[in-house]
């Protein structure tokens, strides 16, 4: 039963990253706070705590994607180059779903 909700998650989480990137790449100044990407993530049904947009969140700016900043007690997420051409199809990244051509992140 733990590996089938381990292999969930991860399913989860790659749906989350695309989502997340999509997001900001359509957000002006490519850049959003995390509360309304919880909002975003919950309308697109891909619910996810605070706590595990904060542990994904890191994951991205370790890989590059975004950067983050605390701002007045809540997170910004800012949308980086290498995000970009993932975000628009240009590019690959481990762990990510690859998105389709009717994406609808």
């Amino acid at each position: 039963m733990c590996k089938h909700r381990d292999h969930a998650a991860q399913i989860l989480q790659r749906h989350r990253s695309l989502a997340i990137l999509r997001f900001l790449s359509r957000s002006p100044e490519y850049r959003c706070n995390g509360d309304v990407l919880l909002d975003w993530l919950s309308h697109l049904a891909l619910t996810c705590s605070r706590a595990e947009l904060r542990t994904l969140a890191s994951f991205l700016e370790e890989g590059g994607l975004l950067r983050l900043k605390d701002s007045a007690g809540f997170q910004v997420l800012t949308l980086m180059e290498k995000g970009l051409e993932i975000a628009e199809g240009r590019d690959l990244f481990e762990n990510f779903v690859r998105q389709g051509p009717e994406c609808p992140y």
